[in-house]
């Protein structure tokens, strides 16, 4: 079983002192206990620290999942990114990455990570035509086409050519069959 003595030392003061009391060594870091060593241990420390590592898997689980949670809200995948995060849990939280770990450290560096840029595509604004009736907009359906008037499909018409004209296939439409 591996054990972070430094997040069971911030998470768990007093397991973490009778884990070294019963070892007899102050441990800092990851260490790697033996079988031999883990049933050294009371058999009530050894539940304790059983269940200590069983909760901080769980939170790395959701830790992780709420990093992807984020990514789908666009913060990037890079080496970068997780560079950064990880200083920032190292220094300022308690567990490595549980949800609240991440959720810190995300909103502590703030613009420091990098983000995904989604392009905005402009909002149309729709005036008002001349016979009183507004313009309809360009994705407009053909049950809104059916219903508008003349002014208003022959702005739209103008507006929508000026965005995606037509191009005429080369070549002639003539053709002999002998």
């Amino acid at each position: 079983m591996i054990i972070d003595f430094d997040v069971l030392k911030r998470s768990d003061p007093d397991l973490y002192k009778i884990v070294v009391d019963q070892m007899g060594v102050g441990l800092t870091g990851e260490h790697e206990l033996q079988p031999i060593e883990f049933m050294g241990f009371a058999p009530t420390t050894r539940r304790r620290l059983s269940e200590w590592k069983a909760q901080q898997e769980t939170a790395a689980a959701r830790g992780t999942e709420r990093l992807k949670e984020y990514m789908a809200l666009g913060l990037v995948d890079s080496q970068s990114n997780a560079e950064k995060i990880i200083a920032y849990i190292s220094e300022h939280c308690e567990s490595h990455a549980s949800v609240d770990s991440v959720d810190k450290a995300v909103h502590g560096l703030g613009d420091q990570l990098e983000w995904t840029k989604e392009e905005m595509k402009p909002v149309e604004v729709l005036m008002t035509l001349s016979d009183g009736t507004t313009q309809l907009p360009l994705d407009a359906t053909p049950s809104m086409l059916r219903k508008a008037s003349l002014p208003q499909l022959h702005d739209w018409h103008r507006r929508k050519k000026k965005e995606s004209p037509m191009t005429r296939i080369a070549g002639r439409f003539a053709g002999n069959i002998f």
